[in-house]
């Protein structure tokens, strides 16, 4: 149980000589370095880890990340989502060595799809009202352009050779 600080100090004035249960006192007020404090213990800080993570599901996300990156980097996968600004038609370049499988629209719009900025449709379109994927087969494309009527975040789909 902790000593009031004040009740400490009048026992260790100058020329006082504290009692060893005085003393005993005083060193079970304090945690000692060898001693866990437990997180109950801490004021406020319940609070500031409630939206945390455990230590274990940290270091299984850590573990994932780094079994993902060190896996080649081939087949089927997402490329980084676009988002979209209303009527503005907006270019995507897909990385080397790859080809544009389809791409996933992720809200309510109508897209469209071109192989140029003045033929945005030409390619084809989709109207979404949640998640829906326009499919391009393997293209041999390197970029396309899409422009939706309303702000949306796509996601396009790319085959990595």
């Amino acid at each position: 149980m902790a000593t009031a600080k004040e009740t400490i100090k009048q026992w260790l004035r100058t020329k006082k000589k504290p009692t060893q249960a005085q003393f005993w006192a005083w060193l079970e007020s304090y945690w000692h370095k060898d001693e866990q404090i437990p997180v109950s213990q801490i004021q406020g800080l319940d609070g500031l880890l409630g939206d945390s993570v455990s230590v274990e599901a940290f270091n299984a996300l850590v573990e994932r990340v780094q079994t993902l990156e060190d896996a080649p980097r081939t087949g089927v996968q997402n490329a980084a989502s676009i988002t979209l600004v209303a009527n503005e038609a907006q270019r995507y370049t897909l990385p080397k060595n790859a080809v544009l499988f389809g791409i996933e629209v992720q809200g309510t719009a109508a897209v469209k799809f071109g192989s140029t900025e003045s033929e945005v449709g030409n390619l084809g379109s989709l109207t979404s009202d949640s998640v829906g994927i326009v499919q391009f087969g393997l293209s041999t494309i390197n970029k396309v352009w899409i422009e939706a009527d309303t702000d949306v975040t796509v996601v396009p789909i790319i085959y990595v050779k």
